[in-house]
C-alpha cells in the first residue's frame, strides 16, 4: 500500500504565540520500500496534516503538509503556526500535536508520536537588555521582574557572521546551538549576569528571552518569551585593574641618623579569573608622592611599575608631609585609582 512510516521524531517549542513543529520526513514505506520514485523528474511530494489537540477535546487537523520527499533521510523540516487569540491568553492548559502522512489513496499507517507544549498568555519579553564592560568580562544587564522564570541570553560572534546578520524580534530557537552560538543562563530576580568566556575586541551580538516551565500531571512543558531587543557589544581592551589595597608606609632613619627613608608596601592585587582572552595580564605598581604643603606636586617614584607589593624611597625627607598613591597597571597600560597613603613628619 506504501504507507509512509508514521514519524516518530515529532518535537514542539513555543516562543511567545508562536508555535514551531520538527520532525524528519520519512523517505520509507512501512515495507521499508523509497517512498520517493527516481523515475520522477519532477520534485515528488508527501501529503501529510496537523492536528491540535487540547482536552478534553480530540485532536483536530488544523493544518496541511507537503514536505518534499527525498532518497534518504534530510534536513529536519519545520512548520510554524501563530496560535489564535484564545489560545494565547489566558490560564495555562496543555497542548498536544501530531503529524500524520499519507499515501496515494490517502491512507495512513498512524499519527505521529504527540509533542506537548502549552496554552495560555506567554512570560513578558526581557525589557531594557544592555551591556557594560568590566576586566571581568560583559555584563549583561536587563530590568529585574519579581517572578520566578529563567532568563536564557543568546550570543553570536558576530566576526563569523555576515555583516548582515540581524536577531529577530520573534521566531523559534535553535534547540542546539550553532558552534559559534552560546546560551547563559540567569535568574530574573539578579537582574544581570557576567559572561566571562568573551575575547577582546571580538563583537557579539545578544538577545534575552524568559522561560518558564509548567507541570501537567507527569509531564513539563516549557514557554518562552519573544526575543528582547538585540544588542551588540565589543570588549575593548580599556579596563584597569582593581586599585590595591591596604596601603602602609613608614619613615625611618638609621641609629646614626645619617639618611632617612620611607619603606611602603600594600596587598597585591589578584587578577585571578581574569584571562588573556579578556584583559592585558597585571604588569606591576606605580608609586607616587605628593609634598602637602608648598607646591603640592605629584611625582611619580617608579621609572617603571615594580612587580612586588612594595617600594623604598629613598629621597623622601623627614619634615616633609606626604602622601603616597599606589596604582596597579597592566600590560596595555591602563592603569587603577590610587589606593593613598598620608605620612606625616618623622619626629625630631
Amino acid at each position: 500500500m506504501n504507507l509512509p512510516q508514521p514519524v516518530t521524531d515529532l518535537t514542539v517549542s513555543r516562543t511567545g504565540d508562536l508555535i514551531e513543529l520538527s520532525f524528519t520526513v520519512p523517505h520509507l514505506s512501512t515495507d521499508k520500500l523509497p517512498l520517493s520514485d527516481p523515475r520522477h523528474h519532477k520534485p515528488m511530494f508527501l501529503n501529510g496534516t496537523v492536528c491540535r489537540e487540547i482536552r478534553p477535546a480530540p485532536c483536530t487537523i488544523i493544518a496541511t503538509l507537503a514536505p518534499p520527499l527525498t532518497e534518504a533521510d534530510h534536513a529536519t523540516f519545520t512548520w510554524h503556526e501563530t496560535l489564535p487569540e484564545a489560545l494565547a491568553s489566558g490560564s495555562p492548559r496543555l497542548l498536544t500535536y501530531r503529524v500524520e502522512f499519507l499515501n496515494k489513496a490517502g491512507k495512513s499507517a498512524g499519527q505521529s508520536n504527540p509533542a506537548f507544549t502549552a496554552a495560555g498568555t506567554a512570560p513578558a519579553p526581557i525589557a531594557d537588555l544592555h551591556a557594560d564592560g568590566t576586566r571581568s568580562g560583559i555584563w549583561l544587564q536587563w530590568t529585574r521582574d519579581p517572578s520566578t522564570s529563567d532568563i536564557l541570553l543568546h550570543r553570536v560572534a558576530l566576526a563569523t557572521k555576515p555583516a548582515t546578520t540581524t536577531a529577530r524580534s520573534k521566531g523559534p530557537l535553535p534547540s542546539v546551538p550553532k558552534s559559534d552560538d552560546l546560551w547563559l543562563n540567569a535568574n530574573s530576580k539578579e537582574g544581570r549576569t557576567l559572561d566571562s568566556s568573551v575575547t577582546s575586541g571580538t563583537p557579539y551580538r545578544y538577545t534575552a528571552i524568559r522561560r518558564i516551565l509548567l507541570a501537567f500531571d507527569k509531564r513539563t512543558v516549557e514557554i518562552r518569551s519573544d526575543l528582547s531587543t538585540a544588542i551588540d557589544f565589543t570588549l575593548q581592551p580599556k579596563y584597569a585593574p582593581s586599585a590595591p589595597t591596604g596601603v602602609e608606609a613608614t619613615g625611618f632613619a638609621p641609629p646614626d641618623g645619617s639618611h632617612f627613608a620611607v619603606d611602603l608596601i600594600w596587598q597585591p592585587v589578584s587578577d585571578a579569573g581574569i584571562t588573556a582572552s579578556l584583559a592585558a595580564p597585571l604588569s606591576g605598581y606605580n608609586v607616587y608622592r605628593e609634598m602637602l604643603s608648598g607646591d603640592d606636586v605629584k611625582t611619580r617614584l617608579t621609572a617603571k611599575p615594580v612587580s612586588e607589593p612594595g617600594f623604598h624611597d629613598a629621597t623622601a625627607e623627614p619634615s616633609a608631609r606626604y602622601r603616597y598613591g599606589i596604582t596597579a597597571v597592566d600590560a596595555n597600560g591602563n592603569e587603577s585609582k590610587a589606593a593613598t597613603f598620608t605620612l606625616e613628619p618623622s619626629p625630631q
